[in-house]
């Protein structure tokens, strides 16, 4: 078990990489801005939907419009995994500090061309062929900001207090897409439908561009990290990552792979899918899903740091164990709530979803990097984060849409209750501990970078 009381001054490990905490507090500044531009762009695209649908597509057809528009953000799901590929590599042989230079003018510089294309109206189907391609550069980007983002801060981080300093990146991904709903809620609620769909839509997207050249400032002028540091030192920097990464980490790989997929399916319903249901199966009112999601939504940006600490007290494991066993156990009445009159029963629903990834999203957030040796972090963490997300997370809102549907109104429940109960199996059973210590290092032998080594 860890000791919460790690040093404050510097983030020290035996073989004597030194981060100042000076430094810790900058690195997660310049990692939380790029995950947020990252999740205010997902969120205002899905708020803005039915805009994009009139927008870019042919009016002929509202409802294939409107399914083309999902249809393109799910094609930059698709792309994440590839830019994972290729971003992990260079973070791995180049630096973190690169990658995240690089992901956050890919975003940045994707969703503000968002904001300058033309319409349908205007230059017919290159319209919304341009905006595909805006997309999947930003998906290429996203693919490696996460998992170059928490090593960042982890590898910068105080030993004993890298879960709480990770949970930070997680808190960075709740502000995006809160602030992605309060600006969707102000634009609906101030503009015409005719100021919303000619001008006022573009708004969110231009603000991308002084945002990322904010966060590119901020990351342009920060040190790599002392573990990255000491990979070069040491003659350490791999030749081909993603080979060594799939060679000598498939052990930590899969079981991460095992436990994010519930971090994925909890994350994606609370954030895109629990207020359609809420509204649609439900039969509640729009703005009470939407104020019990922000508050929801709130109430889990403020304790993530606490959850974080509590992680890096008691361990992962343990927390883990909790927060998934807590999914499965309240996903039913929380589909079950979403039936019943009234706001309290709304947000309850709500909580149910940010109680169970108050415990969860710490660990899976700290073990991108933890789990991995640091010559093939940024690759490994890449590889298994982004297909944990795409495969699960990013077609969760539809699998749930189909599963009501075909089999009623809590088939997404038993859904989750399944998923949740095949991480807590593989939690359950993993003998090791799931953290490593940051002076381990890189070993080429499977048997040693498969071993998971401290809590």
């Amino acid at each position: 078990m860890s000791d919460p009381s790690g040093p404050d001054i510097a983030a020290t490990d035996p073989d004597g990489a030194v981060s100042t905490r000076a430094a810790s507090r900058k690195a997660i500044v310049a990692s939380m801005i790029g995950n947020a531009i990252e999740w205010f762009d997902y969120g205002i695209y899905g708020y803005l939907a039915p805009v994009f649908a009139v927008v870019f597509f042919p009016k002929s057809d509202q409802t294939a419009a409107l399914l083309s528009t999902y249809a393109v953000l799910a094609v930059s799901f698709l792309i994440r995994p590839l830019g994972g590929l290729v971003m992990g590599r260079h973070g791995d042989r180049r630096g973190r500090k690169f990658v995240l230079s690089f992901t956050i003018l890919l975003m940045s510089g994707g969703t503000f061309a968002i904001g300058v294309l033309p319409g349908y109206a205007v230059i017919g189907v290159a319209a919304p062929a341009l905006l595909l391609a805006c997309r999947l550069v930003q998906g290429f980007g996203a693919g490696g900001e996460y998992s170059g983002a928490v090593s960042f801060v982890v590898e910068h981080g105080p030993p004993r207090k890298r879960a709480y300093y990770g949970s930070w990146v997680a808190v960075s991904v709740f502000v995006g897409l809160l602030a992605s709903s309060g600006f969707a809620t102000l634009l609906t609620s101030t503009l015409s439908e005719a100021s919303l769909n000619s001008w006022g839509w573009r708004i969110p997207f231009l603000i991308a561009a002084p945002m990322g050249l904010i966060g590119l400032y901020i990351r342009s002028k920060m040190e790599d990290t002392p573990e990255f540091k000491k990979v070069v030192e040491t003659s350490n920097v791999v030749a081909a990552p993603v080979t060594e990464a799939v060679r000598t980490s498939w052990k930590p790989m899969t079981v991460f792979f095992a436990f994010a997929i519930s971090n994925a399916v909890g994350s994606y319903l609370f954030s895109s899918y629990l207020t359609t249901y809420l509204t649609t199966t439900g039969g509640h009112p729009k703005s009470e899903a939407l104020l019990a999601n922000s508050i929801a939504l709130m109430m889990l940006i403020v304790a993530l740091p606490f959850g974080g600490k509590l992680c890096d007290w008691i361990g992962r494991k343990p927390c883990l164990l909790i927060g998934i066993g807590l999914l499965g156990v309240l996903i039913l009445p929380s589909f079950m709530l979403a039936d019943q009159p009234g706001f309290g029963a709304v947000l309850s629903s709500e909580l149910v979803f940010a109680v169970a990834l108050f415990f969860i999203s710490p660990v899976v957030t700290v073990s991108v990097a933890e789990m991995f040796p640091a010559a093939v972090r940024v690759t490994a963490g890449a590889i298994t984060y982004n297909l944990a997300f795409t495969v699960f997370g990013g077609t969760t809102p539809f699998i749930a849409t189909a599963l009501v549907e075909s089999g009623g109104a809590l088939a997404p429940a038993y859904y989750v209750m399944a998923i949740t109960l095949f991480s807590f199996v593989v939690v359950l059973a993993f003998k090791g501990r799931l953290a490593r210590h940051a002076s381990e290092g890189y070993r080429a032998k499977s048997d040693q970078s498969s071993a998971a080594i401290v809590s």
